[in-house]
């Protein structure tokens, strides 16, 4: 256990194994290890009131060999299902003072039943404690060896609920280094996340979000949109008070209140200007914050994760960038391959992932090999984004259990915001009329939008599309409406 300051508090049951070798001067049961092993200030100990006579005893040892250890005993009831009624007044009364001071927390769950042992993991995941066990030391003279137990799921059971070991883009050794180094550690490490649009970067943020572990939110944020009104910035950051500004008719808890003691994911950092860098700075140096109006500080325990598509090396040499600011968040770097350069293996389980995936939910469509081999080679400029977003449209779209060789080449034939120019060109309105060129227009750049503030589906990407564009949300939603209408209309008439 890291010792950052004394106040280190374990919490555990007493079980059989703890009060067989009462005999002994110095117990040797998986409790007294633990305490041997590391230094507590605190114990909050539990036992079924058939116990308490030996408890008694086992504590009163226990005290007499660690002088400043407090101990504060939790009689659970005679049995279960009785020791619930307890256990749920010990949450509501007991355990929120904890998890909000300054302890280190862990969790003794080696002592006690399996049922015990599950009330004791859901305290620990509930604080982010750490999990202790003992074992048998027999090649180490006797005794019991202390192990910490990771909090991150093994592979056989990520792969029974769905979740692949996987980070498509990112080299497995760094995965490894992500999910068992970096993200679970208690001293948070700024997490830079660089890769071009579409390439997972969010996805990889939430991944790292549950590998640490953090009890609180995932909160995130386009700093894009969010970059072009000063209030919006820090309202959307540091939450405001009623009346701070025009329109600002309630009280708005900002991202990093939000995600205290979870993770703030902050995409397109590069965006923010060089006031709103300093502002972000000063709050990553000093753990406070103030809401917009307020008059007292705010602290926030978050794990800082931003992204960026740009290369942010390359935005401070050019002075776009705050150096200070840069090693703050990018104190263990990652570099999200495009699927381009990915290896052909790599692709082809990306693919067969998607397909799968798309096959669950709008039932599985045939593709022909040399069609499998077209999506393969496609160079995919807006990476997984669109290679979930066009394999989409296809299960929509395709009749019946195949996808056609022409539906699928007229799919990789539209043009992409990636790869189109930033003025649409004539082939929008080519021999249109006005309205319906302007309605097909409007639509292009909505579309444009909602794809660089993470895809139409994701929460928020309205409302910040719409504040990149400077319009507001109903205007947004008409646009779309409208435009699909007319889409829809164009080709209805191109059938006949």
């Amino acid at each position: 256990m890291t010792k950052r300051n004394s106040q280190n508090t374990l919490i555990s049951w007493v079980g059989t194994a703890d009060l067989n070798d009462l005999k002994l001067d110095k117990p040797d049961g998986p409790l007294a290890s633990i305490l041997r092993d590391r230094s507590f200030s605190t114990l909050h100990y539990f036992y079924t009131s058939d116990r308490a006579g030996g408890v008694e005893k086992l504590i009163a040892k226990l005290r007499a060999e660690h002088k400043n250890l407090k101990a504060l005993g939790h009689d659970a009831g005679p049995l279960l299902p009785d020791i619930y009624g307890p256990i749920h007044e010990f949450m509501e009364k007991v355990w929120p003072p904890i998890c909000a001071g300054d302890h280190e927390l862990a969790i003794n769950i080696t002592s006690g039943s399996p049922a015990m042992c599950a009330i004791m993991i859901y305290f620990g995941r509930s604080a982010n404690a750490e999990l202790l066990s003992t074992r048998s030391a027999k090649d180490a003279g006797g005794g019991k060896r202390v192990m910490t137990v990771n909090w991150s799921f093994g592979p056989a059971m990520r792969r029974a609920i769905g979740e692949s070991d996987e980070i498509y883009g990112l080299p497995e050794h760094e995965r490894r280094d992500l999910q068992f180094k970096i993200a679970p550690v208690k001293n948070k490490v700024g997490i830079l996340i660089q890769g071009e649009t579409g390439s997972g970067k969010s996805y990889l943020a939430r991944r790292i979000h549950t590998w640490s572990g953090r009890p609180g939110n995932f909160e995130e944020l386009n700093c894009a949109a969010i970059a072009t009104d000063a209030n919006t910035f820090k309202s959307e950051l540091f939450g405001h008070v009623t009346g701070a500004f025009t329109g600002a008719s309630k009280a708005k808890d900002g991202a990093f209140k939000l995600a205290h003691r979870g993770t703030l994911f902050l995409d397109e950092v590069a965006e923010l200007t060089s006031e709103q860098q300093s502002r972000l700075l000063s709050v990553v140096q000093e753990g406070t914050f103030r809401p917009l109006g307020g008059t007292k500080d705010q602290s926030s325990d978050a794990l800082l994760i931003a992204a960026a598509n740009k290369d942010l090396v390359e935005e401070v040499r050019a002075g776009r960038f705050r150096s200070d600011l840069y090693y703050r968040l990018a104190e263990y770097t990652v570099h999200l391959q495009p699927v381009r350069a990915m290896a052909a293996e790599a692709r082809t389980r990306l693919l067969n992932q998607i397909l799968e995936k798309l096959g669950k939910e709008f039932g599985d469509k045939m593709l022909g090999d040399e069609d499998r081999e077209a999506l393969l080679n496609y160079h995919w400029p807006g990476n997984i984004r669109q290679m979930e977003h066009l394999l989409k449209r296809l299960h929509l779209l395709s009749e019946g259990g195949t996808v056609t060789s022409a539906r699928l080449r007229a799919e990789l034939a539209r043009p992409t915001p990636e790869i189109s120019s930033a003025q649409p060109g004539p082939e929008l309105w080519a021999d249109l009329p006005l309205e319906d060129a302007v309605a097909r227009l409007r639509l292009a750049r909505v579309e444009q939008a909602l794809e660089e503030c993470g895809g139409e589906n994701r929460r928020g990407a309205l409302t910040q599309a719409a504040a990149r564009l400077g319009l507001s949300l109903q205007t947004l939603n008409n646009y779309l409406r409208n435009g699909r209408q007319t889409e829809q209309s164009l080709k209805d008439k191109a059938k006949f």
